[in-house]
């Protein structure tokens, strides 16, 4: 099921409990039947995927207004975004300011590629992981650099997790999230 919603000039779209979500990407981008452009809230929540990336290279130019991605217990996802199969050169930077990884068992990571100067990810605020056993680290270090508006970063029950920041190999730069709100003690 899906459905494509205009609330209060929010725009937003649901899939749930979609067989293979990636045959509706292919035929969204073929005949333009949905209108990503205005789109602000995508949730994904219990789709399965043919591919291992949830949001293909050639969906992201689509989506320069997308503020909030949700992705729920979708058991058969491994990437959340696919920069893996472009050519270096295009810069898409996305307005993502609210990120959501939930009940992911297979996550391994959320870009399978390095995103530097593919995708920029400057606005991103939140960042909430949770039940994403495979997933090894949150952020590879060229989007970690860019992370200069995160205030909130929430990672529960993600067994392999080995580090916030991937470590690169011959990089020593240290990575300071400036505005991130500490709570516990």
């Amino acid at each position: 099921m899906w459905g494509f919603r205009k609330a209060a000039r929010k725009k937003s779209l649901k899939f749930k409990g979609m067989a293979n979500l990636q045959e509706i990407w292919r035929i969204s981008l073929q005949i333009s039947l949905l209108r990503f452009y205005y789109l602000e809230t995508l949730i994904v929540d219990d789709c399965q995927f043919s591919s291992d990336a949830l949001i293909p290279f050639s969906l992201l130019p689509l989506l320069p207004e997308l503020q909030t991605l949700e992705v729920r217990n979708c058991h058969s996802v491994k990437t959340i975004f696919d920069v893996q199969s472009t050519t270096q050169g295009t810069l898409i930077t996305f307005s993502l300011k609210k990120l959501v990884l939930s009940v992911l068992p297979n996550l391994e990571n959320v870009w399978n590629g390095e995103p530097h100067e593919i995708l920029g990810m400057q606005h991103l605020e939140e960042v909430h992981v949770k039940e994403c056993k495979g997933l090894t680290s949150v952020f590879p270090k060229s989007v970690a650099k860019d992370l200069m508006k995160l205030e909130d970063l929430v990672v529960e029950d993600c067994e392999g997790l080995k580090a916030i920041v991937a470590e690169e190999r011959d990089e020593d730069e240290e990575i300071i999230f400036e505005r991130l709100h500490v709570f516990g003690s």
